[in-house]
């Protein structure tokens, strides 16, 4: 009796040492567990108030550094604006990568009169010599010159590429991009009479460069407007600038929605700051464009209206 409760005794002594251990282990999960989350946390929060306005002004959107208004040189923003060049010309690199599958040697693109000019942006005819069979044809060129800034290079991409890959006859998507010069080239589908915008106001002239246009021209221009506007909703593309400055035309009438590349720069008068430091169409701009910055395909058919 006496050597079984002894062995009593040892059992009860194992479970208890067994207990204790388990809630060791236990105990040294959690606080493994709270120390990490406790350092994610420290390393999350930024250092001091300068850091998180940096991270800010380089994650800030190209578009509004580039709206073409000049800014008083401000001290406290300095190394934020060298690194926000830093990380536009790394977005460059990158962007001209990305085009590479529809890139064209500049050997085969030759640039003939200038069409318009702004005080950075260029647009020229031209001729492009196809790699396959040697054919030669017409087709207008953007650029910009060699003054302008990254980060205006930057917009003009990729505004330009905003309609990339799309295929229909309302719209007009660029053809190659030659970026093997001195600045990117953009290369478009020729269309005569260029800029729709342009073309209008000559028609209004006391000797227009062809017949004066009448209700029923004005009507199928919109028809074609409306057919272009309809496949890029279906596509989900929303251009956010259909207005006649962004639409080319040829003699025959043919209308094509072009992208807003250098607009800004063409039609400075059609711009304006709402004090965001971006350029907004904003006679042309739907209500809930202006309030709320909420953009659909619904905001386009707007703009083409007015």
């Amino acid at each position: 009796d006496l050597s079984h409760g002894e062995e009593a005794k040892d059992k009860e002594k194992n479970k208890t040492s067994v207990f204790y251990m388990a809630v060791g282990v236990i105990f040294s999960l959690l606080l493994l567990i709270a120390t990490a989350v406790c350092f994610l946390h420290i390393r999350a929060i930024p250092k001091n108030e300068d850091e998180n306005l940096l991270l800010n002004q380089v994650d800030g959107s190209v578009h509004n550094s580039t709206a073409g208004v000049n800014h008083p040189p401000q001290k406290s923003t300095a190394i934020p604006e060298a690194l926000r060049k830093v990380r536009a010309e790394q977005q460059l690199k990158e962007m001209l990568y990305n085009m590479k599958d529809f890139a064209v040697r500049r050997h085969f693109v030759s640039i003939g009169n200038a069409m318009q000019e702004g005080s950075f942006g260029r647009m020229f005819m031209g001729t492009l010599v196809s790699a396959e069979s040697g054919e030669e044809f017409k087709v207008i060129i953007k650029t910009v010159t060699e003054q302008a800034s990254t980060e205006q290079l930057l917009l003009f991409l990729a505004e330009a590429c905003m309609l990339k890959r799309t295929t229909h006859h309302q719209v007009s998507s660029p053809i190659n991009i030659c970026s093997d010069g001195p600045t990117p080239l953009v290369i478009y589908p020729f269309m005569n009479r260029g800029n729709l915008k342009n073309y209008l106001r000559l028609t209004r002239t006391a000797e227009p460069l062809s017949r004066p246009l009448t209700t029923r021209d004005i009507v199928n221009i919109a028809s074609q407007l409306a057919r272009g506007l309809n496949y890029l909703s279906r596509r989900r593309l929303i251009h956010k600038d259909v207005a006649t400055r962004n639409c080319v035309v040829d003699e025959e009438l043919n209308v094509k929605i072009a992208d807003n590349a250098l607009s800004r720069d063409f039609f400075p008068g059609d711009y304006h700051c709402l004090g965001d430091n971006e350029n907004r169409p904003v006679r042309w701009m739907a209500t809930e464009c202006l309030e709320c910055f909420e953009y659909s395909p619904a905001s386009d058919v707007t703009l083409k209206n007015v």
